[in-house]
């Protein structure tokens, strides 16, 4: 078993768990000093909501809106799958 087959974030969660399972890192990251990954949180709002979701929110509606919401919870879903090192 590898992770070719991961090709979209919905693909990762069922596969992730059958790697992680398995004893296989999902993810190597250095988290160390915490910062770099709010990286994840990042791509994944980026994913949802591209580059004019991320100027509304800056430009005054903030960061509670649905594509911010639900880059979250998949945050929240890959950290229960404690996928790193």
């Amino acid at each position: 078993m590898d992770g070719t087959a991961i090709a979209t974030w919905d693909d990762f969660p069922g596969r992730g768990a059958k790697l992680n399972d398995a004893g296989i890192t999902l993810i190597a990251g250095g988290g160390g000093d915490k910062w770099p990954l709010h990286f994840y949180w990042s791509c994944l709002a980026m994913r949802e909501l591209g580059h004019d979701g991320f100027e509304v929110a800056k430009n005054g509606d903030g960061f509670a809106g649905e594509g911010f919401v639900a880059a979250s919870q998949k945050l929240i879903d890959l950290g229960a799958m404690q996928p790193f090192q």
